[in-house]
């Protein structure tokens, strides 16, 4: 990993499958949790076949995770979310081109009571309904939160990281508003 500007102050750059961030604070934990939202910065220097820019996840092993962020990859998409195992929530995703490269984009995702969202630089992307409406999400103390890998299932899989520059990753404990969204992208836009 090595650090240079980002959207705001400096970021890390992420250019193969061994420069990720991890960490295991229990404040990252979302057990129980009701609802939540994670936002991230992106600039991606060239497409990976499953572009992970965040994962919640066990360390290894097959044991599934409670968050993905991906964007691009293989699924030639804007980008995916999926949040919490159980089928509690299923993932949210939408078709398209993914974002160009050498541009800033901004991501965020919401879970509501009802419905995950997905929106790409302070849009509405996507939206999903629940498989099983107001149940908390599930996760575990062992699973760390990643920056630039996915790490349950995919951990050997040595193209999932997002080649360029992540900056900005944040972690709400409540699904923020589409208005809320918009004021977090143009606040980076200015």
């Amino acid at each position: 990993i090595s650090y240079v500007d980002g959207v705001s102050g400096k970021g890390i750059r992420i250019t193969t499958s061994d420069a990720y961030v991890e960490s295991l604070a229990q404040g990252l934990n979302m057990d129980r949790w009701s609802e939540m939202t994670v936002s991230v910065w992106f600039k991606l220097e060239r497409q990976t076949t499953y572009g992970t820019i965040l994962s919640r996840a066990a360390l290894g092993g097959n044991r599934g995770g409670t968050l993905g962020l991906s964007v691009g990859g293989s699924s030639a998409c804007h980008g995916s979310f999926g949040c919490s195992g159980n089928n509690v929530v299923s993932s949210a995703f939408s078709k398209g081109h993914p974002p160009p490269l050498g541009k800033w984009h901004h991501m965020a995702a919401t879970v509501g009571p009802r419905v995950l969202r997905l929106y790409v630089n302070g849009v509405l992307d996507a939206e999903h309904v629940r498989d099983r409406p107001h149940e908390p999400i599930n996760d575990s103390p062992d699973y760390a939160f990643t920056i630039g890998k996915y790490r349950a299932h995919r951990e050997n899989w040595r193209d999932s990281y997002p080649h360029g520059v992540v900056d900005e990753v944040k972690l709400w404990k409540r699904a923020l508003s589409a208005s809320e969204i918009k004021v977090l992208h143009e606040s980076q836009m200015q």
